[in-house]
């Protein structure tokens, strides 16, 4: 993926950003549709809101079977 990939290329590519807090146990789907859509992707960062640590992120295709996301969020740090 280039460094210049916004989150509306994401949205257009059809593709799903999951992030996984392992502590936690939790992994959360960011709604794209709700990031600001000129705002570099490569670089952002999710931090858990319940125990503060950084989240691991996958980006996916939409085809790609991913087990639902919890209710819990994460917030963007980047």
């Amino acid at each position: 993926m280039g460094d210049d990939y916004t989150w509306s290329k994401l949205i257009a590519m059809n593709l799903e950003m999951h992030v996984l807090c392992d502590p936690c146990e939790r992994d959360v789907e960011i709604e794209l549709a709700k990031m600001p859509p000129g705002g570099k992707v490569i670089g952002a960062h999710f931090r858990c809101i319940r125990c503060g640590r950084l989240g691991s992120v996958t980006i996916s295709h939409k085809s790609t079977a991913h087990p639902p996301a919890n209710d819990a969020r994460l917030k963007d740090r980047g």
